[in-house]
């Protein structure tokens, strides 16, 4: 019987699955653990509804501290969407993290948002959506439920991430494309959502 693959999901949000092992931490997510309180929110208008999903499985982790995993136990690491939401030296302190987890031969897929392609986008008069795209959220907005969430803090263009990823010490670097991977369950966990403005890396320990 072969041994059972330890896959993680790093700042899973409501779009993670079962069999993996999946982080998340925020308000977004504490409000996901308290449903009573997250209705009453969205009655009162400080939440959209969009917010009343199911969540998958999961544990609050601050995945700015060290991962609750012992060194070299993890097969394959999920991230999408997540660390341009931190600052850059907190970016670089999780990819430490993921290097220390990581078996020899795990893979780590990180999708991000690519400067370049938000950049790419943008069109004269068009500056409300192009700032919307840039800091991840209606920052324009003066609504409570900007509490809730959490923007962009530090964009990266192809070069910059693998600069980044090489001061946390990887050198096995692969720029890949929406569901090629080595990762189990690619197929659920790269959303149709993010591939017009993203950019896929394919990271062996």
């Amino acid at each position: 019987m072969s041994k059972k693959l330890i896959c993680v999901n790093l700042g899973c949000g409501p779009s993670g699955i079962e069999g993996w092992i999946n982080y998340d931490w925020g308000m977004l997510p504490l409000m996901a653990k308290t449903q009573p309180i997250l209705k009453v929110l969205i009655s009162l208008g400080v939440l959209s509804d969009k917010y009343l999903v199911k969540w998958p499985k999961f544990r609050l982790v601050d995945i700015r501290k060290s991962l609750p995993l012992s060194d070299k136990s993890v097969d394959y690491i999920y991230c999408s969407h997540v660390l341009e939401h931190f600052e850059k030296w907190e970016a670089e302190s999780i990819l430490k993290e993921c290097r220390r987890v990581l078996k020899k031969k795990g893979v780590l897929r990180v999708v991000l948002p690519d400067l370049e392609k938000v950049i790419s986008k943008y069109k004269p008069g068009k500056a409300d959506d192009f700032c919307r795209e840039f800091y991840g959220f209606d920052k324009d907005k003066k609504y409570l439920f900007s509490m809730f969430i959490r923007g962009h803090e530090w964009m990266y263009d192809k070069q910059s991430f693998l600069e980044l990823l090489k001061n946390a010490g990887f050198e096995n670097v692969e720029i890949s494309e929406r569901l090629k991977s080595k990762l189990p369950d690619v197929d659920k966990l790269d959303l149709p959502v993010h591939e017009e403005l993203s950019v896929y890396y394919e990271i062996k320990g």
